[in-house]
């Protein structure tokens, strides 16, 4: 019962980051949703391990010889990671080394970068999700790219990006439309 109690814990913590985030990798949840999940797979290897130790002497010495292995890799993964959840930009330049197209994560490090005033960096990572536009939301980096340049003075092409950010969410909303619709009984 605690295993199967606990196979449905870890189920319930990473089915949001698989079904309902946009995807691995593609939000820092995801990340957070599997590690809460981790005290399931814990619990689990624990009560297997609790197993092995009640059946015999050489059962006991294998126990006792895993748990140093699990648990010393186990400490330096988790710590390590934790050291990235400091700030939101540690966790997000983290993500987009192992998810370079993460488009939401890299729009989150541009404004992050932008609210710090470091405006080339962001004016470049707003164009890349620009360039891609696969995320579903990539009008608000076209938006952020029409204010920048306007800042700039570059009114043309702000104008430009303002009205591609105008044209997307259109098109979001109309493609939203749909799919309600089709869906709805």
């Amino acid at each position: 019962k605690l295993i199967g109690f606990f196979l449905i814990w870890m189920f319930i913590f990473l089915s949001p980051a698989v079904f309902f985030i946009n995807s691995w990798g593609e939000n820092v949840f995801s990340e957070r949703y599997a590690f809460a999940s981790t005290i399931g797979f814990s619990v689990i290897i624990s009560s297997i391990l609790e197993i092995l130790w009640r059946k015999n002497k050489i059962a006991r010495i294998a126990v006792i010889s895993l748990v140093p292995l699990i648990l010393l890799p186990s400490f330096f993964q988790v710590y390590a990671r934790n050291s990235l959840w400091s700030s939101d930009r540690f966790i997000y330049a983290d993500t987009l080394i192992k998810s370079p197209g993460a488009d939401l994560i890299k729009y989150n490090l541009a404004v992050e970068l932008r609210d710090d005033n470091q405006i080339p960096l962001a004016k470049q990572l707003f164009e890349e999700v620009a360039k891609r536009d696969a995320w579903r939301d990539a009008y608000k980096a076209f938006n952020n790219l029409g204010d920048l340049y306007r800042r700039d003075g570059k009114h043309d092409l702000a104008n430009e990006y303002f009205e591609k950010a105008v044209a997307r969410n259109k098109l979001r909303r109309k493609l939203h439309e749909i799919t309600r619709s089709l869906f709805s009984f």
